[in-house]
């Protein structure tokens, strides 16, 4: 006898069952197909599909172990009505419908998200959990490492249990039990479970004469080749020379030269326990590819291989068969039946008369059984776009560079709509670099934020790595394009942000071509042999702070016109060794102050031809030993006012031929004198005067002898000497006016150019920090004349009239707004200057708020520095607006020039400007900084 019972959670209780179909297998949901019928001709279908529902057998003979209930309890997946017919009065209706088990539902749900630093048993957990299908482990959870990163990637939540429970090497069934829950049951050791009660299923040649007992029948000895090795290869970037392999014991011959060979990157990366020596930045895992991991994996995967090489089919009457259930053959002839025996799949198909048959297959207990390696493993073609992320949050400061010790990063995908755009996003991705070598190569890591292109190494959605950058409207381009298509640059950006960057920029417009560098902060530059500059024109250099050279061997500078040199303060020059200076032509010298010179030995001078000094004050001369003079022709002195001698003791004259003095008075203050000569002398002492001769001779006539007498000369005057910059010298009085330090060094630059136009250019600085100039409000007035004062008085002009004579701004950088003379016009130097033009750049970058730039008599048209100026300008980001004004003549005009003439301001669009739209230029860089200093023992 039997009894088949249908419920449903709705309360249908119309539906009687015909037949039925179960199918059954490991790791497979079960199907229940049942085919009812009702004389309900209307059965509410959307009542019953999608909720719980049941189908219970129960069955028994008397003497029969395999008798008893057992039940389906599961959701029911499918049902239509299939037939319709009158009988008797009665309308019937047959149904079809599929009942599946709970774990069925998670087919319906397909996803992308993202599973860190679990195991894969707890993986599982968390998606069944979710679904709430019941289950029971049979498994030692401490043989499954935690994994750092698996992705569940546009499958099924099923298809993903199943790919994971087949790596680990996990089966699951749908054992019976008297709760009627339909529990998931999950075991690694299937071979060793759950044994059919009661003594061995006899074995029956005919199952008709064994109807009324359990048996055995129709069975079928099956033997099949299978691969008899099988190995697994992985790779460690971080041991990149250690072969990783994973082995599983090799069956006997001849299959164990059947080989199964595959490389399976990050196959055998798992986590440890957490904390100590860890090669992860942030230590959240110890992960690492352990070889024993990936053994265990290879021997998983031939165990699954080799599972069902020999097997048994069989027909048989007993319903307490099942998947995952071992049982006993006895009295076949073949003794490989006396082996225990796993089910694997059965059939059980019935009638509502009581007529049932089960086929099913089994496998030999005493061989290990894994699942089938059968779920496919998604594949992600191409590559995809992401964000890179960091940590963050109130207890920590958000990290702008977020990598660890191999450069990786970590991501945000787009597709994972559970990340929370941080470091818990992904795990660590390596990046591509464009080279890469030991020690050296590239390195330029992403930045939180940036969007970056990833692939997956052999499609596995487990290994992404960064293979490229990508611009996108939060972070666009570094200079806008098309209008800057010929510029390649290598543009850093200062971290954390603070808008400064490193440069380096190929500027390929043809005939203006450009390589520019800028450095932030500091450049360091080492050339470990020899380094060749060649500049093919002009070369300006400008050092704000302290510079040092240094030149351990010997140094040639060749200056082929003139040089020119201007030392603000203090000039100290050492030279441990000689000096040999030669000047073919003249030499000048200028100290516009005092002079001091200490030789510490001795001094040589030799001039070859003349040598004239002139004291305008007072000249003190002072020999601690000797002094010796040699005059070899005639020696002038002549004493405008007193000439005196003392000499401490001895003083003595001889003159060749004659020694005269000549004076109206001369007197010998000493206290004993003596005129000696041939013929006698003549003594003056304290005791008197006495005269002693051979001859004395005293006539009151007489004429005395007498010498040539002295006719001195007036020396040469010695030519002053002049500088030939005369700015140099006006440059000091421009400090009371209040200029900026840095302002007057690019003022100083002008200093190369011709003597006139720096003159001008100071009288233009003058009257403009003489206080009485206005700016727009917090805004900037640049002058851009014709060189003369003319653009300074449009300048003065244009300031009151743009800003309402608000205060005036000195020149100095003033929160308020700033005043910058310009006067690159159309003079011929200034054109074709390309120091002046590096200085309007400058003067363009420095420039604040709403900017009105003013042209004196200059066509706009003409003027190829002012472009320059507005497109500097308008790359600033300090700048807001641009107003080009030209100062054009007009009788009627309310401004009047140092000339008398009257003007008038007439805006200028910018189209005249540049002959198109100005573009917005990329940022300007900001002015250089000096070079690393190096120590060197000072003067």
């Amino acid at each position: 006898m039997s009894f088949l019972e249908l419920s449903f959670e709705c309360g249908e209780s119309s539906l009687s069952v015909i037949r039925f179909s179960i199918h059954q297998a490991v790791s497979t949901p079960y199907a229940v197909s049942v085919w009812a019928r009702s004389e309900n001709p209307d059965v509410a279908l959307d009542a019953i599909v999608g909720q719980p529902a049941s189908l219970r057998l129960t069955a028994g003979y008397a003497g029969v172990a395999g008798g008893g209930s057992r039940a389906w309890n599961g959701v029911c997946s499918y049902i239509e009505q299939t037939h319709g017919e009158r009988r008797e009065n009665k309308v019937l209706s047959t149904y079809y419908l599929r009942i599946l088990p709970t774990l069925w539902i998670l087919e319906q749900q397909r996803d992308h998200r993202i599973f860190q630093h679990m195991s894969i048993p707890d993986i599982v957990d968390k998606l069944l959990d979710e679904w709430a299908v019941p289950r029971k482990w049979h498994i030692d959870r401490g043989k499954y490492p935690k994994l750092e990163f698996k992705v569940l990637y546009g499958e099924s939540h099923f298809a993903f249990v199943s790919r994971l429970l087949e790596e680990a090497g996990i089966a699951y069934t749908f054992p019976d039990d008297d709760s009627g829950s339909g529990a998931l049951f999950l075991s690694d050791a299937l071979h060793q479970g759950k044994r059919r009660p009661g003594d061995p299923v006899p074995y029956a040649e005919d199952p008709n004469e064994a109807a009324e007992r359990e048996f055995v029948s129709r069975v079928q000895l099956v033997r099949e080749v299978r691969p008899g090795a099988y190995t697994i290869r992985d790779y460690d970037f971080r041991k990149p020379s250690y072969e990783l392999f994973g082995e599983a014991p090799r069956a006997g011959a001849p299959e164990s030269s059947y080989e199964q060979y595959h490389y399976l990157p990050g196959g055998f990366f798992v986590e440890g326990a957490a904390g100590g020596n860890t090669p992860v930045a942030d230590d959240k895992g110890v992960a690492r590819h352990e070889q024993p991991h990936g053994k265990d994996r290879a021997t998983r995967a031939l165990e699954s291989a080799r599972a069902d090489r020999g097997g048994v089919a069989f027909q048989s009457n007993l319903n307490d068969l099942e998947p995952g259930v071992i049982f006993r053959v006895e009295h076949h002839p073949h003794p490989d039946l006396g082996r225990e025996l796993l089910v694997t799949d059965m059939v059980l198909e019935g009638t509502a008369e009581g007529e049932w048959e089960v086929l099913g297959h089994a496998v030999f207990a005493d061989v290990p059984f894994r699942p089938p390696l059968i779920t496919p493993r998604p594949l992600v073609l191409g590559v995809q776009t992401v964000t890179v992320v960091g940590p963050k949050g109130v207890d920590k400061l958000d990290e702008e560079i977020h990598v660890d010790e191999f450069g990786r990063v970590r991501v945000q995908f787009p597709w994972d709509r559970y990340g929370s755009d941080d470091d818990n996003s992904s795990c660590w991705i390596r990046v591509n670099e464009g080279w890469g070598g030991k020690g050296y190569g590239w390195l330029n890591l992403p930045r939180v934020g940036q969007e970056v292109m990833v692939t997956f190494i052999e499609g596995d959605p487990d290994r992404p790595v960064v293979v490229g950058r990508l611009y996108n409207a939060t972070h666009p381009v570094p200079y806008k394009l098309p209008d800057y298509k010929t510029v390649s640059t290598w543009k850093s950006d200062s971290a954390p942000s603070s808008n400064g960057f490193n440069e380096i920029k190929f500027d390929d417009e043809k005939g203006d071509e450009l390589v520019y560098m800028q450095a932030e902060k500091n450049k360091r530059k080492l050339v470990k042999n020899d380094e060749i500059l060649t500049v093919g024109h002009d070369r300006d250099k400008l050092v704000i702070a302290n510079e040092i050279e240094t030149v351990d061997g010997n140094r040639l500078q060749v200056t082929r016109e003139e040089r020119h040199a201007m030392i603000g303060s203090v000039h100290h020059t050492l030279i441990k060794g000689n000096k040999r200076q030669l000047i073919r032509l003249d030499e000048f010298e200028l100290n516009e102050k005092n002079r001091w010179l200490l030789v510490e030995k001795d001094q040589d001078v030799v001039v070859r031809g003349a040598r004239r000094e002139r004291d305008e004050w007072d000249l003190a001369v002072h020999v601690k030993g000797n002094r010796r003079e040699q005059v070899g022709q005639t020696r002038s002195l002549m004493v405008y006012q007193k000439y005196q001698i003392k000499v401490a003791k001895t003083f003595a004259r001889e003159a060749g031929k004659e020694l005269h003095a000549l004076s109206p008075v001369v007197t010998n203050e000493a206290p004993d004198v003596t005129v000696k000569g041939p013929g006698g002398f003549l003594r003056i002492d304290g005791a008197g005067v006495v005269i002693s001769g051979r001859k004395v001779d005293i006539n009151v006539s007489g004429s005395a002898g007498h010498g040539h007498g002295s006719h001195p000369k007036e020396p040469a005057l010695a030519v002053e000497a002049k500088s030939k910059t005369g700015v140099i010298r006006e440059l000091d009085k421009l400090k009371a006016h209040g200029v900026s330090d840095a302002l007057k060094k690019q003022f100083e630059i002008k200093d190369k150019v011709a003597a006139p136009d720096n003159v001008r250019m100071l009288e233009l600085f003058k009257l403009a920090v003489s206080g009485d100039v206005t700016t727009p409000p917090g805004g900037t007035v640049l002058w851009s004349g014709g060189g003369g004062l003319a653009g300074l008085v449009a300048g003065q002009y244009a300031a009151q009239k743009t800003n309402g004579g608000s205060p005036a701004a000195r020149l100095e950088m003033t929160p308020g707004g700033d005043t910058l003379a310009n006067t690159a016009g159309k003079d011929p130097w200034a054109l074709s200057n390309p120091a002046w033009k590096t200085i309007s750049r400058r003067l363009a970058q420095q420039a604040k708020g709403e900017v009105n730039v003013v042209v004196s008599r200059v066509p706009v048209s003409e003027t190829a520095i002012l472009r320059e100026e507005v497109k500097v300008l308008a790359a600033n980001p300090e700048v807001t607006g641009i107003n080009v004004l030209l100062m054009k003549s007009d009788p009627n005009g309310p401004y009047t020039d140092e000339k008398g003439a009257t003007y008038d301001l007439v805006p200028v669009p910018m189209s005249a400007v540049l002959g198109t739209a100005p573009p917005p230029a990329p940022p300007p860089p900001p002015p250089s900084v000096p070079p690393v200093q190096t120590s060197q023992e000072g003067a």
